[in-house]
């Protein structure tokens, strides 16, 4: 049974509204002063608060060039992206700061704002565990895993991997779940498999998500269930798989038109809702290949509802 492989650790970026920042940081704290320069962000004018940020930033406030690099780095709330100037305020931050060393590690391994290089991105992940960041530990055992800037050890990959996954981080969770359904580096297991991406799903992490959408489209582990499948496919599209419309658009169109040698059913309904998906995808869909399908199909569904229609 085939299923997408998923890039694992590095988190699918979604796009961010242009009106919309999340300091993020679960377990790392930005000041009053940082949090109130973000709060009163004019995305008309941002400059104002950039330099109230960077003179927070001078004063020795980490927290500010914590907040000036995420900001530039996600390109939101009137700043252009910049990733190089993002990895500059991340690398004046502290090593003690583990969000920061994280990002760091990120421009490295990314290879976005910094030339690649695994050897580096090994190191900040590393500082980044130190201080206490439990997302790195992911990123780091997918390192070791695959070998990445230093030798393969997957024993220790899929420990730090796990211990993140426990910890709650939801992109670690995922990795995990790929790892138990796709059966690498680890014994194939579906059903534990799904626990850990329905985890992860929950807390809006796209791949999750979309391969919980494709095992129960599927019925791999568990018992098929077109709805359910719909309904993960629906989250994915809504967290960052732009992919995930057309797998919704082809799972309608085939449960809302049935064809054998003799005879066809049809439900309208689910045809119409193939329809909107369709044109969504069409917008959406990355692969030039079913990007033309979903442009071509409102027309071609809506000469089968046409034809329906006549025959009634």
């Amino acid at each position: 049974m085939l299923f997408l492989v998923l890039a694992l650790v590095q988190p699918v970026a979604a796009d961010v509204p242009a009106d919309e920042v999340e300091i993020a940081g679960s377990e790392q704290s930005y000041s009053a002063a940082t949090l109130g320069v973000i709060e009163t962000l004019d995305p008309a004018d941002p400059q104002p608060s950039i330099a109230s940020l960077e003179a927070l930033g001078e004063a020795g406030d980490a927290s500010a060039l914590e907040a000036l690099g995420e900001l530039f780095g996600k390109g939101v709330s009137g700043i252009a992206r910049d990733p190089d100037r993002a990895c500059d305020y991340f690398e004046q931050v502290e090593a003690e700061r583990g969000d920061t060393q994280h990002n760091i590690a990120t421009c490295f391994y990314d290879g976005v704002g910094r030339p690649r290089d695994y050897v580096r991105a090994r190191l900040h992940y590393r500082r980044a565990i130190a201080a206490g960041y439990t997302q790195s530990r992911c990123a780091l055992g997918n390192m070791l895993i695959r070998g990445q800037g230093g030798d393969i050890d997957v024993t220790r990959g899929m420990a730090l991997c796990r211990e993140a996954a426990e910890a709650g981080i939801a992109h670690a969770q995922a990795d995990v779940g790929t790892y138990l359904l796709i059966g690498e580096h680890i014994e194939r297991d579906p059903v534990a498999a799904r626990s850990w991406l329905e985890r992860a799903g929950e807390q809006g992490q796209p791949n999750a998500s979309f391969l919980l959408g494709q095992i129960y489209q599927k019925g791999d582990g568990v018992e098929r269930d077109l709805d359910r499948a719909q309904s993960w496919f629906e989250r994915a599209h809504a967290s960052g798989r732009p992919d995930a419309a057309f797998q919704i658009f082809r799972m309608l169109f085939q449960r809302g038109y049935v064809s054998d040698a003799q005879r066809a059913s049809i439900d309208p309904g689910v045809l119409e809702e193939a329809i909107e998906w369709a044109r969504i995808a069409a917008e959406t869909e990355p692969d030039p290949a079913h990007r033309k399908l979903a442009r071509e199909a409102p027309e071609a569904i809506g000469r089968i509802l046409a034809a329906a229609q006549a025959t009634d």
